[in-house]
């Protein structure tokens, strides 16, 4: 998967709002250079109004490696004398992974007038990429969403007094526990993030929601900003939560959040910053609450994914009272 980080990456050269301006002109197939000199490289939106990112060379290029969510074309270009090679992002759930390898791509070849080493040490860069891609599958920018919403749980609680210990050890969900908490007095709690605008909650499973005591689904509405001066990026939430934490939990705290899938090389865990908007705690346990759960699915049916709307269970919520 299309997932993770190089250990460096270029200048932020914005190139979300680059592309966002490309498709605000509502047309497919429109391209823009990035850079007047050197060799000639484009962010672009394709036919089926994917963003893509396009380089056009005298020069044959060599072909690259197909990856994930990347289709990588390579072709000459009838009636010029132009070879286009080119990489369309077909998932928009990793667009902020996709601007990073482009920025790197940009920043490479920055300066580098001779066409033939250019195309060689943009190639160099991309694989770089796949390779550190490949070995190291950091979180994506939903990924990120999810632990931050995870952490600032745990915020919460550490700030209400909850004995820590029993916290960090209750975090089961970077050990594959269908639940994100579970507490010894069969009590669990499922954190969810929703996007604005967004009013439906995606379940990951059957099981993610069966759970026989209590159980807790919290749900935390995000926002994302672009400002430095509001809002928490991820690795600032987890400098807060550590702050709190007693030399003898902070090792088993550690241990769970690289568990979890972070990664301190990942860009995104400084550049996306989030301001917690709504909260919402519900019932997921009482009787009625609209779920799927093993118990009632048919033999052999299995790995369910489906979404509750928030309307269905506004008659399940619980007073936010700040803690477990």
């Amino acid at each position: 998967g299309f997932i993770g980080r190089r250990p460096r990456r270029g200048v932020k050269m914005n190139l979300n709002e680059r592309w966002s301006a490309l498709e605000s002109q509502g047309l497919p197939g429109v391209s823009q250079r990035v850079k007047p000199l050197g060799i000639a490289q484009y962010l672009g939106i394709d036919s089926t109004g994917n963003r893509s990112f396009f380089t056009l060379s005298k020069i044959e290029p060599k072909s690259w490696s197909q990856a994930g969510p990347i289709n990588v074309v390579k072709k000459f270009l009838e009636g010029t004398d132009d070879w286009f090679l080119g990489m369309v992002l077909t998932d928009r759930a990793f667009i902020h992974e996709f601007s990073f390898l482009c920025e790197d791509l940009i920043e490479k070849v920055e300066g580098v007038e001779d066409e033939s080493k250019a195309l060689e040490i943009q190639q160099q860069a991309y694989e770089d990429w796949m390779e550190f891609f490949r070995r190291n599958r950091a979180l994506g920018a939903e990924g990120i969403r999810g632990l931050f919403c995870e952490l600032e749980f745990m915020r919460r609680n550490l700030e209400t007094g909850v004995d820590q210990t029993q916290l960090i050890a209750s975090w089961m969900g970077p050990f594959g526990a269908p639940q994100d908490y579970v507490f010894p007095n069969f009590h669990a709690v499922e954190i969810k993030s929703l996007q604005p605008s967004i009013n439906r909650i995606r379940i990951a499973n059957e099981n993610q929601l069966a759970f026989d005591g209590e159980l807790d689904l919290q749900v935390f509405r995000l926002q994302e900003v672009t400002s430095l001066n509001s809002g928490l990026s991820l690795d600032e939430l987890i400098s807060v939560v550590q702050e709190n934490l007693q030399s003898e939990t902070l090792k088993e705290f550690q241990l769970r959040l690289a568990k979890a899938g972070y990664t301190k090389t990942n860009p995104l865990n400084e550049s996306l910053r989030f301001v917690v908007g709504d909260f919402w705690i519900f019932s997921a346990n009482k009787a009625g609450f609209p779920k799927v759960v093993p118990s009632t699915l048919p033999m052999g049916v299995s790995n369910v994914k489906y979404e509750i709307s928030l309307a269905s269970i506004s008659g399940f919520m619980k007073e936010p009272n700040g803690s477990l």
